[in-house]
Protein backbone atom coordinates (compact mmCIF):
# COMPACT_ATOMS: atom_id res chain seq x y z
CA UNK A 1 0.00 0.00 0.00
CA UNK A 2 2.93 2.79 0.23
CA UNK A 3 4.12 1.91 -3.19
CA UNK A 4 0.85 2.87 -4.30
CA UNK A 5 -0.09 6.23 -5.58
CA UNK A 6 -2.94 7.91 -4.38
CA UNK A 7 -3.95 11.77 -5.44
CA UNK A 8 -6.36 11.67 -2.20
CA UNK A 9 -4.04 11.84 0.57
CA UNK A 10 -1.81 13.84 -0.71
CA UNK A 11 -1.89 17.50 0.04
CA UNK A 12 -2.35 20.14 -2.70
CA UNK A 13 0.87 21.25 -2.49
CA UNK A 14 2.55 18.26 -2.87
CA UNK A 15 0.54 16.84 -5.01
CA UNK A 16 1.26 20.12 -7.28
CA UNK A 17 4.84 19.24 -6.94
CA UNK A 18 4.26 15.37 -7.81
CA UNK A 19 2.82 16.67 -11.33
CA UNK A 20 5.61 18.95 -11.71
CA UNK A 21 8.03 16.35 -11.37
CA UNK A 22 6.77 13.09 -12.59
CA UNK A 23 6.80 13.44 -16.36
CA UNK A 24 8.37 10.70 -18.81
CA UNK A 25 12.19 12.29 -18.80
CA UNK A 26 12.79 12.46 -15.17
CA UNK A 27 10.13 10.07 -13.31
CA UNK A 28 13.81 8.86 -11.83
CA UNK A 29 15.73 10.29 -9.76
CA UNK A 30 19.27 9.17 -9.40
CA UNK A 31 22.05 10.16 -7.45
CA UNK A 32 25.40 10.51 -7.23
CA UNK A 33 28.11 10.65 -4.93
CA UNK A 34 31.00 13.15 -5.59
CA UNK A 35 33.23 10.24 -4.36
CA UNK A 36 31.93 7.82 -5.92
CA UNK A 37 31.57 6.10 -2.60
CA UNK A 38 29.80 7.07 1.16
CA UNK A 39 26.59 7.58 2.69
CA UNK A 40 24.21 10.66 3.62
CA UNK A 41 21.22 10.68 6.53
CA UNK A 42 19.16 13.65 5.81
CA UNK A 43 16.75 15.20 7.75
CA UNK A 44 14.47 17.33 6.70
CA UNK A 45 15.78 21.51 6.12
CA UNK A 46 13.20 24.06 8.23
CA UNK A 47 12.39 27.78 7.18
CA UNK A 48 14.29 29.66 9.04
CA UNK A 49 11.63 32.32 9.47
CA UNK A 50 8.60 30.12 9.53
CA UNK A 51 9.88 26.78 11.24
CA UNK A 52 8.06 24.84 8.88
CA UNK A 53 9.81 21.77 6.89
CA UNK A 54 10.96 23.04 3.19
CA UNK A 55 9.52 21.33 0.58
CA UNK A 56 6.11 20.10 1.99
CA UNK A 57 2.83 21.23 3.75
CA UNK A 58 2.81 20.09 7.62
CA UNK A 59 -0.36 18.14 8.15
CA UNK A 60 -3.21 18.61 11.14
CA UNK A 61 -3.40 15.70 12.83
CA UNK A 62 -7.37 15.23 11.18
CA UNK A 63 -4.74 14.76 8.14
CA UNK A 64 -2.16 12.61 9.31
CA UNK A 65 -5.11 9.91 9.94
CA UNK A 66 -5.92 9.66 6.78
CA UNK A 67 -2.45 9.83 4.89
CA UNK A 68 -0.14 7.44 4.14
CA UNK A 69 2.93 8.99 4.68
CA UNK A 70 3.62 12.85 6.26
CA UNK A 71 6.88 14.07 6.76
CA UNK A 72 8.09 15.27 10.13
CA UNK A 73 11.41 16.86 11.46
CA UNK A 74 12.65 13.14 12.56
CA UNK A 75 12.40 11.95 9.11
CA UNK A 76 15.47 10.24 7.79
CA UNK A 77 16.05 9.09 4.26
CA UNK A 78 20.07 7.61 3.65
CA UNK A 79 21.16 8.49 0.10
CA UNK A 80 23.98 6.78 -1.02
CA UNK A 81 26.10 6.17 -4.44
CA UNK A 82 23.33 5.14 -7.23
CA UNK A 83 20.20 5.59 -4.75
CA UNK A 84 17.31 6.21 -7.45
CA UNK A 85 13.58 7.63 -5.97
CA UNK A 86 10.76 6.48 -8.54
CA UNK A 87 8.17 9.58 -8.42
CA UNK A 88 5.60 7.23 -9.39
CA UNK A 89 5.62 5.65 -5.42
CA UNK A 90 4.08 8.38 -3.50
CA UNK A 91 6.65 8.05 -0.74
CA UNK A 92 9.45 8.46 -2.76
CA UNK A 93 7.21 11.83 -4.50
CA UNK A 94 6.83 13.11 -1.18
CA UNK A 95 10.31 12.43 0.13
CA UNK A 96 12.01 14.36 -3.00
CA UNK A 97 9.58 16.77 -2.06
CA UNK A 98 12.23 17.41 0.93
CA UNK A 99 15.09 16.20 -0.21
CA UNK A 100 15.75 18.80 -2.89
CA UNK A 101 16.19 21.50 0.06
CA UNK A 102 18.63 19.32 1.82
CA UNK A 103 22.37 21.27 2.14
CA UNK A 104 24.36 18.81 0.86
CA UNK A 105 22.90 17.85 -2.29
CA UNK A 106 23.02 19.76 -5.65
CA UNK A 107 20.37 19.57 -8.19
CA UNK A 108 22.49 18.75 -10.93
CA UNK A 109 26.44 17.85 -11.54
CA UNK A 110 26.90 21.49 -13.29
CA UNK A 111 25.57 22.99 -9.79
CA UNK A 112 27.53 20.08 -8.06
CA UNK A 113 30.76 21.85 -9.82
CA UNK A 114 30.08 25.16 -8.24
CA UNK A 115 30.31 24.44 -4.68
CA UNK A 116 32.31 22.43 -2.41
CA UNK A 117 30.00 22.12 -0.09
CA UNK A 118 28.09 19.12 -2.27
CA UNK A 119 28.59 15.63 -1.54
CA UNK A 120 25.96 14.11 -3.49
CA UNK A 121 24.32 15.44 -6.94
CA UNK A 122 21.07 14.45 -9.16
CA UNK A 123 22.57 12.61 -11.92
CA UNK A 124 20.75 13.21 -15.44
CA UNK A 125 22.10 10.82 -18.17
CA UNK A 126 20.35 12.94 -21.21
CA UNK A 127 21.33 16.70 -19.74
CA UNK A 128 24.76 15.15 -18.73
CA UNK A 129 25.25 14.32 -22.86
CA UNK A 130 23.95 17.76 -23.77
CA UNK A 131 26.31 19.29 -20.97
CA UNK A 132 28.87 17.56 -22.20
CA UNK A 133 28.36 18.66 -25.96
CA UNK A 134 28.09 22.09 -25.44
CA UNK A 135 31.35 22.07 -23.37
CA UNK A 136 33.03 20.23 -25.82
CA UNK A 137 31.92 22.63 -28.78
CA UNK A 138 32.81 25.86 -26.56
CA UNK A 139 36.66 24.82 -25.98
CA UNK A 140 37.00 24.18 -29.37
CA UNK A 141 35.73 27.24 -30.05
CA UNK A 142 37.76 29.20 -28.14
CA UNK A 143 40.65 27.07 -29.30
CA UNK A 144 39.84 28.15 -32.52
CA UNK A 145 39.96 31.89 -31.47
CA UNK A 146 43.55 31.56 -29.82
CA UNK A 147 45.17 29.77 -32.67
CA UNK A 148 44.05 32.40 -35.47
CA UNK A 149 45.09 34.99 -33.11
CA UNK A 150 48.16 36.66 -34.03
CA UNK A 151 51.38 36.16 -31.63
CA UNK A 152 51.53 40.09 -31.50
CA UNK A 153 48.54 40.59 -30.09
CA UNK A 154 48.21 37.70 -27.60
CA UNK A 155 49.17 39.66 -24.47
CA UNK A 156 46.44 42.13 -25.78
CA UNK A 157 44.03 39.40 -25.07
CA UNK A 158 45.16 38.27 -21.91
CA UNK A 159 44.92 42.27 -20.45
CA UNK A 160 40.99 41.70 -22.11
CA UNK A 161 41.21 39.02 -18.90
CA UNK A 162 42.31 40.95 -16.41
CA UNK A 163 46.43 39.46 -16.81
CA UNK A 164 48.79 41.13 -17.32
CA UNK A 165 51.42 39.21 -19.40
CA UNK A 166 53.43 42.16 -22.02
CA UNK A 167 56.85 40.57 -20.54
CA UNK A 168 55.89 36.96 -21.63
CA UNK A 169 57.09 35.08 -24.51
CA UNK A 170 53.93 34.18 -26.94
CA UNK A 171 54.21 30.68 -26.49
CA UNK A 172 53.70 31.33 -22.38
CA UNK A 173 50.51 33.46 -23.01
CA UNK A 174 49.27 30.92 -25.77
CA UNK A 175 49.80 28.32 -22.67
CA UNK A 176 47.97 30.31 -20.52
CA UNK A 177 44.66 31.59 -22.37
CA UNK A 178 44.99 27.31 -24.47
CA UNK A 179 44.57 26.17 -20.55
CA UNK A 180 41.83 28.78 -19.77
CA UNK A 181 39.84 27.25 -22.71
CA UNK A 182 40.33 23.28 -21.77
CA UNK A 183 39.00 24.25 -18.46
CA UNK A 184 36.13 22.13 -16.83
CA UNK A 185 34.67 25.18 -15.73
CA UNK A 186 32.12 26.41 -18.48
CA UNK A 187 32.73 29.79 -17.12
CA UNK A 188 36.22 30.36 -18.18
CA UNK A 189 35.37 28.64 -21.39
CA UNK A 190 32.60 31.38 -21.76
CA UNK A 191 35.02 34.10 -20.80
CA UNK A 192 37.71 33.40 -23.52
CA UNK A 193 35.26 33.41 -25.82
CA UNK A 194 33.61 36.97 -24.93
CA UNK A 195 36.45 38.44 -25.07
CA UNK A 196 36.59 37.42 -28.75
CA UNK A 197 33.08 37.93 -29.45
CA UNK A 198 32.80 41.10 -27.54
CA UNK A 199 31.98 44.25 -29.86
CA UNK A 200 33.89 46.49 -28.28
CA UNK A 201 37.08 44.40 -27.49
CA UNK A 202 38.76 46.87 -30.06
CA UNK A 203 37.80 50.23 -28.05
CA UNK A 204 38.84 48.19 -25.18
CA UNK A 205 42.21 47.47 -26.35
CA UNK A 206 42.49 50.89 -27.44
CA UNK A 207 42.03 51.98 -24.01
CA UNK A 208 44.20 49.74 -22.38
CA UNK A 209 47.12 50.91 -24.42
CA UNK A 210 46.27 54.57 -24.12
CA UNK A 211 46.54 53.88 -20.19
CA UNK A 212 49.77 51.62 -20.27
CA UNK A 213 51.63 54.13 -22.14
CA UNK A 214 50.12 57.30 -19.61
CA UNK A 215 48.44 59.31 -22.57
CA UNK A 216 45.10 58.38 -20.85
CA UNK A 217 45.04 58.77 -16.93
CA UNK A 218 42.99 56.05 -14.77
CA UNK A 219 42.54 57.68 -11.53
CA UNK A 220 39.85 56.27 -9.33
CA UNK A 221 38.43 54.40 -11.58
CA UNK A 222 38.03 57.63 -14.05
CA UNK A 223 39.60 57.80 -17.09
CA UNK A 224 41.52 61.24 -18.36
CA UNK A 225 43.29 62.86 -20.52
CA UNK A 226 44.69 66.05 -20.12
CA UNK A 227 41.85 67.87 -17.90
CA UNK A 228 39.17 66.07 -20.16
CA UNK A 229 37.34 62.70 -17.96
CA UNK A 230 36.30 60.14 -20.82
CA UNK A 231 34.31 58.40 -18.52
CA UNK A 232 33.63 56.70 -15.06
CA UNK A 233 34.74 53.13 -15.49
CA UNK A 234 35.45 50.86 -18.91
CA UNK A 235 31.97 51.32 -20.33
CA UNK A 236 31.80 54.73 -20.03
CA UNK A 237 35.33 55.54 -21.21
CA UNK A 238 34.49 52.88 -24.45
CA UNK A 239 30.79 55.11 -24.78
CA UNK A 240 32.84 58.22 -25.06
CA UNK A 241 35.18 56.74 -27.56
CA UNK A 242 32.53 55.70 -29.61
CA UNK A 243 30.61 59.30 -30.04
CA UNK A 244 30.62 60.73 -32.98
CA UNK A 245 31.19 64.51 -31.35
CA UNK A 246 34.55 63.05 -30.05
CA UNK A 247 36.17 61.86 -33.76
CA UNK A 248 38.85 64.75 -33.18
CA UNK A 249 39.92 63.48 -29.67
CA UNK A 250 39.71 59.76 -30.83
CA UNK A 251 42.40 61.07 -34.27
CA UNK A 252 44.70 62.58 -31.63
CA UNK A 253 44.84 60.06 -29.05
CA UNK A 254 45.80 57.58 -32.01
CA UNK A 255 48.70 59.75 -33.67
CA UNK A 256 50.04 60.25 -29.72
CA UNK A 257 49.58 56.26 -29.23
CA UNK A 258 51.63 55.49 -32.08
CA UNK A 259 53.69 58.74 -33.01
CA UNK A 260 55.26 59.22 -35.77
CA UNK A 261 52.78 56.91 -38.28
CA UNK A 262 50.22 60.13 -38.47
CA UNK A 263 50.82 62.97 -39.96
CA UNK A 264 49.35 66.28 -40.06
CA UNK A 265 47.80 65.84 -43.17
CA UNK A 266 46.98 61.86 -42.16
CA UNK A 267 44.67 63.80 -38.96
CA UNK A 268 43.07 66.28 -41.43
CA UNK A 269 42.01 62.85 -43.58
CA UNK A 270 40.92 60.81 -41.06
CA UNK A 271 38.62 63.26 -39.40
CA UNK A 272 37.28 64.57 -42.91
CA UNK A 273 36.47 60.98 -43.56
CA UNK A 274 34.30 60.53 -40.45
CA UNK A 275 32.55 64.02 -41.27
CA UNK A 276 31.50 62.53 -44.79
CA UNK A 277 30.59 59.39 -43.51
CA UNK A 278 28.18 60.74 -40.66
CA UNK A 279 25.51 57.44 -40.91
CA UNK A 280 29.05 55.21 -39.99
CA UNK A 281 29.77 55.57 -36.49
CA UNK A 282 33.56 56.46 -35.27
CA UNK A 283 34.01 52.75 -34.63
CA UNK A 284 32.79 51.59 -37.98
CA UNK A 285 35.51 54.42 -39.20
CA UNK A 286 38.40 53.39 -37.12
CA UNK A 287 37.98 50.13 -36.85
CA UNK A 288 41.13 48.71 -38.27
CA UNK A 289 43.13 50.53 -36.14
CA UNK A 290 41.51 50.05 -32.90
CA UNK A 291 43.57 47.41 -30.54
CA UNK A 292 46.40 46.97 -33.71
CA UNK A 293 50.10 47.23 -32.96
CA UNK A 294 52.08 49.79 -34.89
CA UNK A 295 53.11 47.23 -37.33
CA UNK A 296 50.35 46.36 -38.19
CA UNK A 297 48.94 49.98 -38.79
CA UNK A 298 52.06 50.49 -40.77
CA UNK A 299 51.29 48.07 -43.38
CA UNK A 300 47.80 49.16 -43.29
CA UNK A 301 49.20 53.01 -44.66
CA UNK A 302 51.17 51.42 -47.03
CA UNK A 303 48.58 49.82 -48.72
CA UNK A 304 46.81 53.02 -48.99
Amino acid sequence: MMNSFNKEKMNAEEYTAFINNVKLENRFIRFKSVFGIGELNLHPAKDRHTGQIKGVKPLTEEEKRGALYWVEPTTSRKITNETILDLSIYMDAIDWAWIRHCKGIAQSEEDMRKSDLVYFYVYDEEKESERQLAHSSAVLQALLFISNTPDPKLSQKARLLGERMETLKPNAIREFLNGMAKSRDIEKVKKIISIYQDADAKEKTFLNDLVDKGIVRLVNDVYKFEHKNLGIGQTQAVAFLKQKENAHLVVKLRSLLYPGLFTDHDYKLDVDQFVVNKDSGIIEDFSDDFGDDESSILRSKKKK
